[in-house]
């Protein structure tokens, strides 16, 4: 609990020097995210009894740490080429997976009714 309250802290002093420049980046949402899901992780398994939430909740907290990690490794020049590939990527995909998710859930549907 002391390290995720250093951590908000830290959060709060960047948010306070420039509160523009801070609430622009999207970093600083993941950066709050991370911190709440943390904050709601430790709270919940102190509370004990609560497995049921609390491993979904930490099995995202982890996946959006690992994720964070590719806007770390965009300072290295070998890295920074594929991570902006990725991204670029993504961007193109995204209609294709929306007309895919419409079909994926036209025929589950289908086939439950079936």
């Amino acid at each position: 609990m002391c390290m995720i309250g250093y951590f908000v802290y830290v959060e709060y002093q960047h948010f306070m020097s420039d509160k523009i420049k801070y609430i622009s980046s999207i970093i600083n949402y993941v950066d709050l995210i991370i911190n709440i899901f943390c904050f709601m992780v430790v709270a919940l398994d102190l509370i004990g009894d609560m497995q049921s939430i609390v491993r979904p909740i930490a099995s995202m907290t982890l996946i959006i740490v690992w994720i964070k990690l590719f806007y770390f490794l965009r300072a290295y020049d070998s890295f920074s080429q594929l991570i902006r590939m990725i991204i670029e990527i993504g961007k193109d995909i995204r209609y294709f997976l929306v007309v895919l998710f419409i079909g994926i859930f036209g025929f589950a549907g289908g086939f439950y009714i079936l």
